[in-house]
């Protein structure tokens, strides 16, 4: 679930349960009667909240964006050294002895190619559409992280 939607449902429901549990309470506490209606209102309400809160995917952390394009600029010399001295960028990120780096979404992907115009280029990539609701890439021509998020 994107996590709009989850704050959307977080608060209209968060807003309906705050609601029933108040009217609730006050049945309870001024005509010393249990509230059957309102309190289930209450209830339900209060557990859509909580299920769409644990269904929700882990989503885009701009945090872990951060950390990732640090990781990046820290073993980008050695692949732009790689194309300098071949004329193109490594096949592997091991071939220039970077370990692929773990993000919280997985392994960070790595793939070197050519462009239709014949220049070298470089893709790196983390997330996945299903599992996370969102993929982001960064391409060596374009020098700039793209995110595209996935409605389900």
């Amino acid at each position: 679930m994107r996590p709009e939607v989850t704050m959307m449902l977080f608060f209209f429901f968060g807003i309906s349960t705050l609601f029933w549990g108040t009217v609730a309470l006050g049945l309870w506490v001024w005509r010393r009667k249990r509230p059957r209606v309102t309190g289930t209102l209450a209830l339900s309400s209060a557990i859509i909240v909580v299920i769409s809160v644990v269904s929700a995917a882990p989503g885009y952390s701009a945090k872990e964006q951060a950390r990732i394009d640090e990781m990046h600029r820290a073993f980008a010399p050695a692949l732009e050294r790689h194309r300098q001295a071949h004329g193109e960028y490594p096949p592997t990120l091991q071939a220039v002895g970077v370990t692929p780096p773990r993000t919280k979404y997985g392994p960070l992907e790595y793939h070197a190619g050519w462009s239709e115009k014949g220049a070298p280029y470089y893709w790196l990539g983390f997330g996945d559409a299903q599992m996370h609701g969102f993929a982001a890439s960064w391409d060596s021509q374009s020098r700039e992280w793209m995110r595209t998020d996935f409605d389900f």
